[in-house]
């Protein structure tokens, strides 16, 4: 009887060094907040309750950027820390950045205890529900029919069925950051398959608890992770994406994904999603990572050659001018991601905000004419910059280059019209002047009033002819 309460005694104590351990290093390694600027919660139309973090820009683009985390993360995957931050960097330019977090992960309402929530949701439930509320209410709340979705590993998987249905035209355009669309024999995911076989009584697999551990003793153990090159990663980063970044596993989205893998199809709902991506037309950007199992450059090359014109591919490596070679997660959190990976996510962004603009003259606004345009009028002058007709009108309206640009148009309009009207003035005077010198009768002579005189000597008198002098001989 002693033994079995020294051993009582022994769990309790170990459970409660757990419990602390967990405490401290979560409060070490807090998130920091600071560039957060509104937390907003929404309501699928299955009773689930999501969080979307936003990261407002300075500049009010109109075009608002909704970026997705992978499997077994969160949110944070891409506020990690300040200096390796995709929101913050987005954000700096001037985006409308807001983050996801899909059903029972991050800050999003997750199955407990003490609620009636359960870890039976599957891939589908991120199509049909979580994504589709996501978007609508971040083009509501933007006053945007559009926005730009960018998806890490699972969050851009998901978009290329997503688009390949009505729902893409919601999606102005696409950055898919290492993500897997051909899974391969030996597939990574087959792992947790089999950790998901070992844990069959549960209805989830706590990476969370077992990353959080972790985290202190990350660099000290040398650990070797699938999803990450360690050694691309500075250790205070590592420490805290371990303690933050990764959630907890549904066992049923872990066993759909890998009988993708184990059947090397992917299909969903009957339809074969990886046949069905020549079908996309979204303008798509795809970087994968040189040392990624997960997503290898190879898959992306295969969906280059699917989507054709309609996708662009950035591999990141050695072999292609960057300092290291990147894993499948430091993309988002390597070493040199803000200065090798980022800047490639920001040129694309704004020159997928730049299409479309409307022509300087919008449609229904004659040019003005020397016969139609009257001095000080300026009803022929377009009052505001256009917008375009159907859902990308309001995406423009905003856009500070749009408006840049429009300014200019609009003022070089004003002097060309402006030239083009003085002349007309000038010509018109000229017309009437010679037009009164041509028809108008000369004015009639006026008798001077009588001035007395003394004659000249010699003059002639006033009513004689006048005096023609003779030709000398």
């Amino acid at each position: 009887m002693l033994y079995v309460g020294l051993l009582v005694i022994a769990i309790a104590a170990l459970g409660f060094m757990v419990a602390l351990h967990l405490w401290f290093w979560s409060r070490y390694y807090a998130h920091d907040d600071s560039a957060v600027d509104e937390v907003h919660w929404l309501t699928t139309d299955d009773g689930w309750r999501l969080a979307l973090t936003r990261y407002r820009g300075d500049t009010p683009r109109g075009q608002p950027l909704l970026l997705c985390h992978g499997l077994g993360a969160n949110h944070f995957i891409f506020d990690v820390a300040p200096r390796v931050s995709l929101a913050r960097y987005l954000k700096k330019r001037g985006w409308d950045v807001w983050l996801l977090d899909l059903r029972g992960v991050g800050t999003s309402e997750q199955p407990t205890p003490f609620n009636q929530r359960q870890w039976s949701w599957n891939v589908e439930d991120y199509l049909e529900h979580d994504i589709p509320a996501a978007i609508e209410y971040v083009c509501q709340r933007t006053h945007s029919p559009a926005l730009h979705w960018i998806g890490h590993s699972m969050g851009a998987l998901l978009m290329y069925p997503y688009l390949q249905g009505p729902g893409a035209k919601r999606i102005r355009s696409f950055t898919a950051i290492a993500a897997p669309a051909f899974f391969e024999v030996g597939h990574p995911l087959l792992g947790l398959l089999s950790l998901s076989h070992l844990l069959r009584w549960r209805r989830s697999i706590p990476t969370r608890t077992f990353a959080r551990l972790l985290a202190p003793m990350a660099l000290s153990m040398r650990l070797r992770l699938t999803f990450l090159h360690v050694g691309n990663v500075e250790g205070p980063v590592l420490r805290r994406f371990l303690s933050l970044a990764l959630a907890n596993l549904s066992t049923r989205v872990v066993r759909t994904m890998s009988r993708w893998v184990q059947e090397a199809k992917w299909d969903m709902d009957q339809h074969d999603v990886q046949s069905g991506l020549a079908t996309i037309r979204t303008p798509t950007l795809l970087i994968a990572g040189e040392a990624d199992p997960v997503a290898p450059p190879s898959d992306a090359r295969r969906v280059l050659e699917h989507m054709q014109d309609n996708a662009t591919l950035h591999i990141l490596g050695r072999r292609h001018g960057q300092v290291d070679d990147y894993g499948h997660t430091d993309l988002l959190i390597g070493r040199d991601a803000a200065t090798e990976c980022f800047p490639l996510i920001g040129e694309w962004l704004e020159e997928r905000a730049a299409d479309f603009l409307p022509t300087p003259m919008p449609d229904g606004h004659a040019a003005p004419t020397l016969q139609t345009m009257d001095e000080g009028d300026e009803r022929l002058l377009p009052p505001s910059p256009p917008t375009l007709e159907g859902p990308y009108g309001l995406l423009n309206r905003f856009s500070p280059t749009r408006r840049q640009r429009w300014h200019r148009e609009r003022k070089r309009f004003r002097r060309a019209e402006e030239a083009r009207y003085q002349a007309y003035l000038t010509r018109q005077k000229r017309l009437l002047r010679r037009g009164a010198t041509l028809t108008t009768p000369p004015p009639q002579a006026t008798a001077a009033p009588h001035r007395e005189t003394a004659a000249a000597p010699n003059a002639a008198p006033p009513d004689a002819a006048p005096h023609t002098p003779e030709p000398k001989a």
